[in-house]
């Protein structure tokens, strides 16, 4: 994916998937030209790293038990 983040916490979560390595680094508005869009845009099309770390990363999200550890951290807090 090729993110463009532009309001709000968007820049924040582009950053961490970058991180992640699910995506290329994110094209910030005041980067955005058709250059660099095709530039990244080719980046994603070339690197199947991208698509295996979204894989492996959906793989251990689903694994989670996501409603258990939100039950258990409201018990902690009360």
């Amino acid at each position: 994916m090729v993110i463009y983040p532009y309001n709000v916490d968007q820049p924040f979560w582009a950053k961490q998937c970058y991180k992640m390595g699910i995506c290329p680094k994110p094209i910030f508005f005041n980067r955005l030209n058709s250059r660099n869009l095709g530039i990244t845009i080719e980046e994603v099309i070339k690197n199947g790293s991208y698509s295996i770390n979204a894989i492996e990363l959906g793989k251990k999200i689903n694994s989670e038990d996501g409603l258990k550890a939100a039950i258990e951290f409201i018990e902690k807090i009360n």
